[in-house]
């Protein structure tokens, strides 16, 4: 009896795992572990585009399910600092921008890639604010330091064998 109480203990522990509820953290801490290793090399696409593809889609499918599970559960957990709200200006102040900009698509978006556009910065600040939402435990932000640490782990090992065997 007690060998099958484990058992099942563990199996919770595994669908709470994978529930909706950790989905929007689980996919914003892969995010995090990809971005410093992610590259596509391709003679059609430059790097910087793959991987800036790859955090905005990643940003967006977190708020997505963060979305869902707020429908689902009935609340919004919103943190309560200045800083969000000062956060909340810059997004704006670049739209403002991009529309006085004498090119307002490329002050907008730009070519897809680069960080210092409007789309770019409200990418940036919807992960802050998830990161802040979803990562509030000790446990949560232990994992995402332990992810980022293990990106570079894995982007040194690759750094250190291109140094011994050639690129």
């Amino acid at each position: 009896k007690t060998h099958m109480h484990e058992r099942n203990i563990e199996l919770r522990e595994w669908k709470k795992l994978f529930s909706l509820d950790n989905a929007p953290a689980a996919v914003l801490a892969l995010t995090a572990f990809l971005a410093p290793i992610f590259f596509m090399p391709s003679a059609f696409v430059a790097f910087q585009f793959s991987k800036a593809v790859m955090v905005a889609v990643g940003v967006v499918v977190a708020l997505l399910l963060y979305i869902v599970q707020t429908l689902k559960n009935g609340r919004l957990d919103i943190p309560r600092s200045p800083v969000f709200i000062v956060a909340l200006i810059v997004p704006l102040v670049y739209l403002l921008s991009s529309f006085f900009s004498t090119s307002t698509r490329m002050s907008l978006i730009g070519y897809g890639y680069e960080t210092n556009t409007f789309a770019f910065t409200l990418i940036y600040i919807l992960a802050m604010f998830l990161a802040a939402t979803l990562f509030q435990t000790k446990k949560k932000v232990f994992y995402v330091y332990a992810l980022f640490f293990l990106s570079f782990l894995v982007l040194a090992a690759f750094h250190v064998s291109r140094f011994f065997f050639g690129a």
